[in-house]
């Protein structure tokens, strides 16, 4: 009962500390890129007119219908095939709407106007007007792939019915100072060079996505997530006792912050920028609890509407747990892991490998590259855990081997870092063995 009252103790404090915030946040200049991780101070507001824009042409301000007029002109359409699925209010630099070519003089003030998104079929365009319509430019092509692109990542990511709920929020021009796009991966050599690119930002469900590109969408790389609600912590975990034992962790998008209870929490950013990712995919999917897990006190706000099993919240504490470490000791916490699989061989001479977590996470990559190349993330379903679950409190550590007995043939080797002391059979190792090659499996079918 204790944690739970402190439980409330703390989100009292953060709302308060939320609402000072808010007031004290700057205005964000949305011209100018963010290169890099991104700073968690600083919002970008998501569009109000985003989602479920009426059919009724008279909603529309008469910029919007002009838009939409000349697209359906240059696509040979008629007009009701062109869809408008944003509108956002907007001041443009100069008299070109910021998208003066090279040569061209552009006249110097601010142009208050509009950023139309338009889709016609399975294509998205994007316009940049003045107040009436009297000036009006098509977003380059070279954006729209980029555009389309990460859209396209992240509908697969996040298991959208279409892409299109993806929705834009920016698209800004960027220069990238590296081959990594500015977001290296732990342990990844990146070369010095000058990219062109762009900082996309897509909203779905109240969260924004944040993508790096260069020119046309060939390379992207995800940096993060942001929530409307600056600085709101999602997951609030208390381990120990009511003694001097006891610890919070407070996480949100931007970070965590932990501590002794009833001391000054020290906030930090997260060492793995796949954190923000993952704790987006339990806000997505899960709906507010709290729960009793063997790592504490569990409280979560979520914005889905699933009811976690058992072994999802045991999953979600341990991923606290996981991240915190990680911050303090500002590289990966192994001592999170429960499995490392290798396969190795055939015709191709491939070098697979796979980790899974305490979390429920489990990471595929290549081995053959130094350091491993990412193929790829999963998080196990509830019944994939209770087995893993189930076997990590009851085996002890133990290493197994397996060979194809083909030339060409594959070699497997498997380092189990179990919890329990039970000593494994022949056949339980090889049931390990099995499960591993098929999370395997689903990552990279």
């Amino acid at each position: 009962m204790w944690r739970k009252n402190l439980i409330g103790m703390v989100m009292l404090l953060m709302s308060l500390a939320a609402c000072t915030q808010a007031i004290q946040t700057p205005p964000v200049d949305r011209k100018t890129p963010l290169p890099g991780w991104y700073d968690p101070r600083v919002l970008t507001p998501t569009p109000v007119q985003e989602n479920n824009l009426p059919p009724d042409s008279s909603f529309f301000p008469p910029a919007v219908l002009a838009a939409r007029q000349l697209l359906a002109v240059s696509l040979g359409l008629d007009e009701t095939a062109i869809s408008v699925i944003r509108v956002e209010a907007a001041d443009w630099p100069d008299g070109c709407l910021g998208l003066g070519a090279e040569e061209e003089a552009c006249t110097e003030e601010i142009v208050p106007g509009y950023l139309v998104g338009l889709q016609a079929g399975d294509q998205f365009f994007e316009f940049r007007t003045d107040l009436e319509g009297g000036r009006i430019r098509p977003v380059p092509a070279v954006q729209e792939a980029a555009v389309a692109a990460a859209r396209r990542h992240l509908a697969e990511r996040l298991s959208l019915a279409m892409p299109a709920e993806a929705v834009l929020v920016e698209a800004l021009a960027a220069e990238w100072q590296d081959s990594c796009l500015g977001l290296p991966q732990a342990g990844e050599e990146c070369q010095p060079e000058v990219i062109n690119g762009f900082r996309v930002v897509f909203a779905v469900q109240g969260l924004q996505y944040i993508y790096h590109t260069n020119g046309d969408g060939s390379q992207l790389r995800q940096a993060g997530v942001k929530s409307a609600d600056d600085g709101q912590s999602y997951l609030i975990l208390i381990s120990g006792s009511q003694g001097e034992d006891c610890r919070i962790i407070q996480v949100g998008l931007g970070g965590l912050s932990d501590g002794a209870c009833g001391s000054v929490l020290e906030g930090r950013s997260f060492v793995n920028l796949q954190r923000p990712l993952e704790l987006a995919e339990w806000i997505r999917q899960f709906a507010s609890f709290q729960m009793e897990t063997p790592y504490g006190w569990l409280s979560f706000q979520g914005r889905g509407t699933g009811q976690p099993a058992v072994e999802e919240g045991r999953a979600l504490a341990a991923w606290a747990g996981l991240a915190a470490a990680e911050v303090r000791a500002g590289q990966p916490a192994d001592q999170y892991r429960l499995l490392l699989w290798q396969r190795s061989g055939g015709i191709a001479g491939f070098c697979d490998t796979l980790e899974i977590y305490e979390s429920g996470w489990a990471y595929a990559a290549d081995c053959k590259s130094t350091p491993p190349a990412s193929r790829g993330s999963l998080r196990l379903s509830a019944d994939q855990l209770k087995m893993l679950y189930n076997w990590a409190d009851q085996f002890a550590p133990f290493d197994a081997r397996r060979s194809d007995g083909v030339t060409d043939g594959f070699e497997y080797s498997l380092n189990w870092y179990g919890r329990g002391d039970g000593q494994v059979s022949s056949s339980q190792k090889e049931d390990v063995l099995n499960f591993a090659a098929e999370i395997f499996s689903q990552i990279q079918p």
